[in-house]
């Protein structure tokens, strides 16, 4: 994708929004620098598909645990206003 010092969008099977290629203009590569790909969830940096799963299930358990305490939270939130209310008519 990046060959010769620039940017060859047509090598992609996607369109890329032209904001996004404007930031990614922005970014400086440094030539002494080998490009590698990496796989962060991975300590050794490799892909495989028990990493992928690890990863998977690890950003379901959060999304999912933020999604209860965001609805305990809502739930606690109208307990409230339901409490309010309901002092208010005594």
């Amino acid at each position: 994708m990046y060959v010769n010092d620039s940017w060859n969008w047509s090598t992609l099977h996607t369109m890329v929004p032209l904001e996004v290629q404007e930031s990614v203009h922005k970014i400086v590569l440094h030539e002494e620098v080998v490009d590698t790909f990496i796989w962060d969830p991975s300590p050794l940096g490799c892909y495989s598909m028990k990493s992928a799963f690890r990863w998977l299930c690890q950003t379901l358990t959060i999304l999912n645990t933020c999604e209860k305490k965001l609805d305990l939270d809502l739930e606690l939130e109208t307990t409230r206003k339901h409490k309010k209310l309901f002092m208010a008519y005594l």
